[in-house]
């Protein structure tokens, strides 16, 4: 066991709580019959130390895993809100910066990112 998967650990652990707390979080949400919408929506990725990973640093995998947790991230609000208590979604941003990890990239190519967000919203 070194340092480094230790680390990973920690990062799993993290990302498998979050995950959690979402679900708990649009369950409240859901109880109070108010119109539920997610603002400025935006993901970020931390290495093990903490530190944030700039988007055009990432690799294939971390930016599939940033586009399984924008698929998570919609699908259970769509999952969980009833349908006539939804009232939108909107993104932080839609293009990544230094540490925001948008649907395009700056030079407005679509992302990996883009796949996850919209097969959220079409429940695949």
């Amino acid at each position: 066991d070194t340092d480094r998967s230790r680390g990973l650990g920690d990062v799993y652990k993290r990302q498998a709580e979050n995950r959690t707390n979402i679900e708990q979080m649009f369950s409240l949400l859901a109880a109070t019959n108010k119109l539920i919408r997610i603002s400025q929506l935006d993901i970020s990725v931390t290495d093990e130390n903490g530190k944030v990973i700039n988007p055009a640093s990432m690799t294939y995998e971390q930016e599939m895993a940033v586009s399984d947790f924008y698929n998570f991230v919609i699908r259970k609000y769509f999952e969980t809100i009833p349908a006539e208590n939804h009232h939108g979604i909107t993104l932080w941003t839609p293009v990544s910066s230094s540490t925001q990890i948008g649907l395009w990239d700056t030079g407005y190519n679509r992302k990996i990112t883009y796949t996850g967000f919209v097969e959220g919203l079409t429940n695949k």
